[in-house]
């Protein structure tokens, strides 16, 4: 094999082993925060994908028709989630449209069915797909887009676009609309909507006892814990912050309680002092008086002591 042979081969390597390793559905925002939409790939083609029933585009003065929508998580929908004919059960899309998300329209009531794939997913340019959700707090979630769709009567391309909410559920589907003509929205909410920096446990996002929070200073996104409970991904209860906050408390009752005791002290004390000051003027008023009385009676005796 010459060298230009194992060049290739090397190449080869470097673009499709990070696929074939999982590397696919992840993406590095640049600001701290790395998402990972992979767990919420459908692969099972018994499975039914991630789907919703829609109908009028909200703020039109017109009445559009009822679509359904179905879509996936990097991948195509799956073989459950194409749409059977109400009658004769065959597929309404044709074989071309295995899209990763399609709008459909299976009307029983006179048969009329519609197919569109909206959105393609492709693995070799997914990179440029991503988008958070806010530039400024990559905690709130990420979005992906599906370009390629099909042709729109006016002209366009379809596209589709999944907003994953960061929030404390493994997946729930929120809504799917059309806010602009042949431009589509769907939006989930999953903890692999958080960043990788926010774990996930077995008691759930941050294990349910704190929020993902995005600190701007440091440019990194942390699980942001409750009262009582610090880790990583908040999974310990702090025993030592409950003790501290009960002596807290306690030192906090006994400083009042002593100012209190303090305050009745003075008062006391205070009482006491105009107590004996008024006791102490009453006695010299006391002996004011007998002097007085005792300095006659001599004066008188002595004077008729000298007439005798």
């Amino acid at each position: 094999m010459g060298t230009s042979s194992v060049l290739a081969v090397v190449l080869l390597v470097a673009v499709y082993l990070p696929a074939c390793l999982g590397e696919q559905c992840k993406w590095d925002s640049r600001t701290g925060a790395t998402f990972n939409l992979r767990p919420l790939e459908i692969t099972d083609e018994m499975a039914k994908s991630y789907s919703i029933f829609d109908g009028d585009i909200p703020c039109t003065p017109a009445h559009e028709p009822k679509y359904s929508f179905a879509w996936n998580l990097c991948h195509r929908v799956t073989n459950a989630s194409e749409p059977l004919h109400y009658q004769h059960g065959g597929n309404i899309c044709k074989d071309d449209q295995r899209g990763a998300a399609i709008q459909y329209m299976n009307r029983a009531s006179d048969s009329y069915t519609e197919c569109h794939v909206i959105g393609r997913y492709d693995p070799g340019n997914e990179n440029s797909e991503f988008s958070l959700l806010e530039a400024s707090n990559p905690a709130a979630g990420v979005s992906m887009k599906y370009p390629l769709g099909e042709k729109c009567p006016n002209g366009v391309l379809r596209s589709a676009t999944i907003d994953v909410l960061c929030a404390n559920v493994r997946v729930e589907v929120d809504s799917a609309l059309e806010p602009t003509k042949c431009q589509y929205r769907m939006v989930m909410k999953s903890w692999y909507g958080c960043p990788l920096e926010c774990p996930v446990t077995e008691g759930g996002l941050c294990s349910s006892h704190g929020h993902c929070h995005y600190d701007t200073g440091a440019r990194a996104p942390y699980c942001y814990c409750n009262e009582g409970y610090s880790g990583n991904a908040c999974e310990t209860k702090d025993s030592e912050v409950l003790t501290s906050s009960f002596n807290y408390q306690l030192q906090v009752f006994l400083l009042v309680l002593l100012l209190l005791v303090a305050v009745v002290l003075i008062a006391v004390v205070f009482q006491m002092v105009k107590k004996v000051k008024e006791f102490r003027r009453e006695s010299a008023m006391g002996d004011y008086g007998k002097l007085d009385g005792s300095e006659h009676e001599v004066s008188f005796s002595s004077e008729m002591s000298s007439f005798g």
